[in-house]
C-alpha cells in the first residue's frame, strides 16, 4: 500500500507477508476508506482473488494506554483492504484475531469473512497479563490458521503492540518458517526487511 495506515509512532507494526509473489502484491491497488462489510461471498468460488490477514494484538498491561488507538489503526486496515482490487477485482477478504498479552496466545477468531464478528471480537478485547510472546503468537498463526494454498492468495499477520520482539521463548525470525517448499517469506517492520 502506498499510504502509510500507521500513525501511532508508539506502537510497532509488522506485517508478515506469506506466499506472494511481487506482481501480485504490486496489483493490489488502493481506493478511498470505506466502511467494512460483512457480505459473505461464496466460498466455493475459488476463481476470485482471496485476501487472508491476521490481525495479532498484544493485550498486556503496557498497552492500557495504547489498546483502543491500536484497535482503531487494526481496523483500518482491515477497512482498507475491503476496498482492494486485483485485476479490477475485489478479493474476498477473511479475517483471523488473536491476542498474546497472557501467554499462551489466544485465537479469538479463526480465518472467516464474517467481519462484524471479527469487529465485535476486536473492539471487545481488554488488558490481560503482561507478557508480551510476539515469536509465539506468529509461530502459533502460521501454524494454526486455514492459510490458503494458492500462491496467487494475498497472505498477511498484522501484528500490533509496543514490546521489543525479543521476548519468549520463540525467535519471530524462526516463527516465520516456511509450511511447505513453494512458501516465500517477507518480514517487514520498521527495522527493514527480511526473507525466508
Amino acid at each position: 500500500m502506498s499510504r502509510n495506515l500507521f500513525h501511532a509512532s508508539t506502537l510497532l507494526f509488522v506485517v508478515v507477508l506469506v506466499a506472494v509473489a511481487e506482481t501480485h502484491a504490486q496489483s493490489i491497488a488502493e481506493r478511498p476508506a470505506a466502511p467494512a462489510s460483512s457480505a459473505t461471498r461464496s466460498q466455493a468460488n475459488t476463481s476470485e482473488p482471496l485476501v487472508q490477514l491476521a490481525i495479532l494484538l498484544d493485550n498486556s498491561g503496557s498497552m492500557s494506554g495504547l489498546i483502543e488507538q491500536a484497535k482503531s489503526e487494526l481496523w483500518r486496515v482491515v477497512n482498507e483492504l475491503t476496498t482492494a482490487r486485483q485485476n479490477g477485482r475485489q478479493p474476498r477478504l477473511q479475517v483471523a484475531l488473536y491476542t498474546y498479552g497472557d501467554p499462551p496466545p489466544k485465537q479469538l477468531d479463526g480465518l472467516t469473512d464474517d467481519l462484524d464478528k471479527i469487529s465485535e471480537s476486536l473492539f471487545a478485547v481488554s488488558i490481560s497479563g503482561g507478557s508480551e510472546y510476539c515469536g509465539q503468537v506468529i509461530r502459533t498463526a502460521v501454524r494454526d490458521l486455514a492459510w490458503s494454498d494458492s500462491p496467487n492468495d494475498l497472505k498477511l499477520i498484522f501484528i500490533a503492540g509496543n514490546e521489543p520482539f525479543s521476548q519468549g521463548p520463540v525467535d519471530y525470525r524462526h516463527a516465520c518458517r516456511k509450511r511447505s517448499p513453494g512458501e516465500s517469506w517477507s518480514i517487514r517492520s520498521t527495522a527493514g526487511t527480511e526473507s525466508r
